[in-house]
């Protein structure tokens, strides 16, 4: 998967109030994700359109039943897309594709609302009734650590933002044939992430970093190079410290400008000062 261009990855809010929508597959849901650290699933997204693959998302409980707060999180696979609405068939509403890389028993495991209260959190309307709402980057990342803090008191081991050498690194299932318009390669947003939380958003070639390059518009964008290019023939493994590296797109387009893909190594030796 390649991250979209224009713009640097956003956090969006989504919602799920019981009392509106019964999730009758929540326990075989739970189930699949504490099986296979993933799952997968679409989400309405409100009336935002400008959602975009890669983008993070959270899922928060509402409703009068407690406890109430956000049970997981994920990162978007395929933008908004409109069919029929979850409630009422007769409307129509907007769907994203998500992988969710948390997904905790809502019942009973969520981080409470109650701890959303204070500054930078209280600038969010975590009660909104519209999924799709913007988390502003400076309370996103404050929120990536209080969930992060949240997830591992739960016994859960989110992927950490550093690998040392002789860590054992999590491996993710890409190249899941899904139908479109046509039958496309998935890429896991997971895997993804995995490899920019060890390598950073530095360009592994010309080392340009977009943040400091464009300042708050471009930090943390970057495109994700698969070193072993996906060409059909079912699922496989993949090590997202071994088989993905961080890009600026420019060096992404050089290094697939010949059959099979240039190297790293091999198109730093092109580059000139």
């Amino acid at each position: 998967m390649v991250a979209h261009t224009g713009k640097q990855m956003a956090t969006y809010l989504l919602t799920w109030n019981p009392k509106k929508w019964h999730w009758k597959t929540l326990e075989e849901d739970v189930d699949t994700f504490r099986n296979d650290g993933l799952w997968v699933t679409s989400w309405s997204c409100g009336n935002r359109k400008a959602i975009f693959p890669e983008d993070r998302v959270f899922l928060i409980k509402l409703g009068p039943e407690r406890p109430r707060g956000i049970f997981a999180s994920g990162y978007v696979t395929h933008g908004p897309r409109t069919a029929r609405h979850f409630t009422d068939r007769t409307k129509r509403a907007k769907y994203i594709d998500i992988e969710f890389d948390v997904l905790l028993d809502p019942r009973v495991d969520v981080l409470p609302r109650e701890t959303l209260t204070r500054a930078p959190f209280s600038s969010v309307n975590w009660s909104t009734q519209s999924g799709g709402i913007v988390i502003a980057p400076k309370v996103a990342r404050s929120l990536e650590d209080m969930w992060d803090e949240h997830v591992r008191r739960l016994g859960l081991n989110p992927i950490t933002r550093e690998f040392s050498s002789d860590t054992e690194v999590a491996v993710y299932i890409e190249g899941t044939q899904r139908k479109v318009s046509a039958t496309r390669l998935e890429r896991s947003a997971s895997a993804r992430a995995a490899c920019l939380n060890a390598k950073g958003v530095r360009c592994q070639c010309c080392k340009m970093d977009f943040g400091e390059r464009y300042g708050d518009v471009g930090r943390g964008f970057i495109h994700v190079h698969h070193q072993d290019v996906l060409t059909g023939g079912g699922r496989r493994r993949t090590n997202p410290i071994e088989d993905l590296c961080p890009v600026c797109p420019n060096c992404h387009a050089m290094l697939h400008r010949s059959n099979p893909p240039l190297t790293v190594e091999e198109l730093r030796r092109h580059i000139r000062e």
